[in-house]
């Protein structure tokens, strides 16, 4: 696959910055979820619906940008985003230690593997680094292409940084107090395009809106609807989500950064 064809495929993968996370510590037994949104563009002048939808154990099977999660058991092996793919592999603690992106053919079966991540955790079970793998021009052998590192102050993520193989920083994301993104910094070339977030919230720590900004300028306006509660058996919390949706940090483990 050419370079130009996987850079289009990562995009549409990850679009606008896709979150994904995965905690080996059981999720509190009352969960709040989010159900619908409404995005209200700065100009006023257009709306976007957003809605995510959940099994019976509160398990997310649709979303905005990601159309249908697989399950085994309590944990996500499979998410699919448009024509692509991702596939989760755990270790012996419940923790992922891969995933794989692959687009899918025509036929709807999925290709080869095109990239993959390696996770790694230190000793109290954080996750601490994430190598990104993908495949060159000549499609023989995957190449490092970048590393995701992770932050950590009084036991909550802090930041969360993806650099080039020089150790160049790619994309930054900084945290809050309450856990929630603060901040996304992205990098390319001698250029940077910034985000920053501004949140009211109700209660049990939930977000009802979220102001996004541009290089400083109001872009949109995230507005959540009434919040699904779950309660019964604790479920470890393994769910992909978009940085429009928006979550605490003890759940937020691991984003997948990309250079636009």
């Amino acid at each position: 696959m050419k370079k130009g064809c996987l850079n289009m495929l990562i995009a549409a993968l990850f679009a606008i910055t896709l979150t994904s996370f995965a905690v080996p510590a059981f999720a509190a037994k009352t969960r709040y979820l989010p159900q619908k949104a409404t995005r209200i563009y700065a100009d006023g002048g257009s709306k976007t619906k957003k809605e995510w939808k959940y099994n019976k154990n509160g398990d997310v099977v649709s979303s905005p940008f990601v159309s249908s999660y697989t399950y085994s058991g309590n944990k996500l092996t499979k998410a699919v985003i448009g024509a692509s793919a991702l596939k989760y592999k755990y270790d012996s603690k419940g923790r992922i230690k891969e995933d794989y992106y692959y687009y899918i053919k025509e036929s709807g079966a999925l290709s080869e593997a095109i990239g993959y991540s390696k996770f790694r955790y230190d000793k109290n079970g954080k996750l601490k680094s994430r190598t990104i793998y993908e495949l060159p021009d000549n499609g023989k052998k995957f190449v490092k292409a970048g590393v995701i590192k992770y932050k950590y102050q009084s036991g909550k993520l802090k930041k969360a940084e993806r650099t080039d193989l020089k150790g160049k920083p790619v994309v930054t994301v900084a945290y809050n107090k309450k856990g929630y993104p603060a901040s996304i910094i992205h990098r390319w070339d001698s250029e940077s395009f910034v985000q920053t977030f501004k949140y009211t919230y109700g209660k049990h720590n939930t977000v009802k809106t979220v102001k996004v900004y541009a290089d400083g300028k109001l872009d949109y306006t995230l507005k959540y609807g009434a919040y699904k509660t779950v309660k019964g058996k604790k479920r470890p919390a393994v769910i992909p989500v978009e940085v429009d949706h928006i979550v605490p940090n003890e759940e937020l483990i691991s984003i997948r950064m990309i250079d636009f």
